[in-house]
């Protein structure tokens, strides 16, 4: 079956004054964040859901995302239990997550994820780590392009890579717990489990677009 993908947009968005996030504009025909994902998912997934917050749902029908795009209105208090509760009601074995307030200038990483999921039960998309984005990203550390440590927003990692996308089967969601912040957080379970993870390098700039700082950066990056 073709995977389903999960663009988990219900949160609160606090660190923009509750401003959608995924709806910030990204060029000068005003596509937003969330449409460049949607944008080469839709060729690649049979389903793409949508979970919001459900004082936004209204706004997304009428953005007409397309006809792949299952907007859901869900009340959750993390992005894993989003995605807990958007697989339960999925008919999917496999899954590729993308986070829709986030961009990438390079490389789309959903070609690999999908290939991913071929042989492996988490695939993970990562980029090369900045200075700047020490300690606000989910560090990786592989050895031989195996996976071998995983670490939340430390400050202190000196790990090299940083996840930003991934793809998951049916094994992976059944590491994950609702109260885990993001799914993030099953990657060192999944080791501990040596559960089959693949890690894929991907060429380009990863921008969480989250705070004002990385929205500008990210669109410093584009020359617009």
């Amino acid at each position: 079956m073709t995977p389903h993908a999960i663009l988990p947009a219900a949160g609160l968005a606090m660190r923009l004054r509750r401003l959608p996030k995924f709806l910030l504009p990204s060029d000068d025909a005003a596509t937003t964040l969330i449409e460049r994902h949607i944008d080469v998912l839709e060729g690649l997934c049979e389903i793409i859901w949508l979970p919001v917050r459900p004082d936004l749902i209204q706004l997304v029908h009428d953005l007409d995302l397309g006809q792949r795009v299952i907007p859901v209105a869900l009340s959750t208090k993390s992005m894993t239990e989003t995605v807990l509760r958007i697989s339960a009601i999925s008919g999917a074995d496999n899954f590729v997550l993308g986070m829709p307030d986030t961009a990438f200038v390079g490389e789309s990483p959903y070609p690999y994820l999908i290939d991913g999921l071929k042989k492996s039960s988490l695939s993970l998309a990562l980029w090369k780590t900045s200075e700047y984005q020490r300690g606000k990203v989910g560090s990786i550390d592989i050895l031989d392009s195996k996976v071998i440590g995983s670490v939340d927003k430390d400050v202190h990692s000196q790990y090299p890579y940083h996840w930003g996308a991934m793809s998951f089967d049916r094994k992976f969601v059944e590491l994950l717990k609702p109260e885990m912040p993001h799914t993030g957080y099953g990657i060192r379970e999944s080791i501990s489990q040596n559960l089959e993870i693949s890690a894929f390098k991907i060429q380009g700039e990863y921008f969480d677009c989250g705070t004002f700082p990385e929205y500008k950066r990210f669109l410093n990056s584009l020359n617009v």
